[in-house]
């Protein structure tokens, strides 16, 4: 699996983590948050890195942070994101933590959210 799937399935289900769930689905949501911990960790590190060797700073040396959005130095740009597409390619091991189709009734998702949490369902 790749850690931007990785990455993206914990943002969707992060933002389900204050809703009011079955005992059963809301410790397996919290078992695969806490399984993949670590390659959150690991994603944010590497691209806290490759943001500040190519971000635009500010007078003070840290990074510039604009509307909510860092900007790259004009002529790194495209190396910024070469990297960044080869650091969300990184393989990882996905957690072993599965949900049931039936275990997400209680919540509404869009097709692409299905696709990006399809590796984490099982039929049943």
């Amino acid at each position: 699996m790749k850690l931007f799937q990785l990455i993206t399935a914990r943002r969707l289900f992060s933002t389900k983590v204050d809703k009011k769930l079955p005992s059963g689905v809301a410790y397996k949501i919290m078992k695969f948050l806490k399984a993949s911990d670590d390659e959150e960790a690991f994603y944010n590190k590497q691209l806290l890195s490759i943001l500040e060797k190519y971000g635009v700073k500010g007078s003070d040396g840290k990074l510039k942070v604009v509307n909510g959005k860092i900007n790259t130095l004009p002529d790194k740009t495209k190396v910024c994101q070469e990297e960044i597409n080869e650091l969300e390619l990184t393989d990882v091991n996905a957690p072993s933590a599965f949900i049931t189709i039936g275990e997400l009734e209680p919540f509404d998702f869009s097709i692409a959210e299905m696709a990006v949490l399809d590796d984490f369902i099982i039929e049943k």
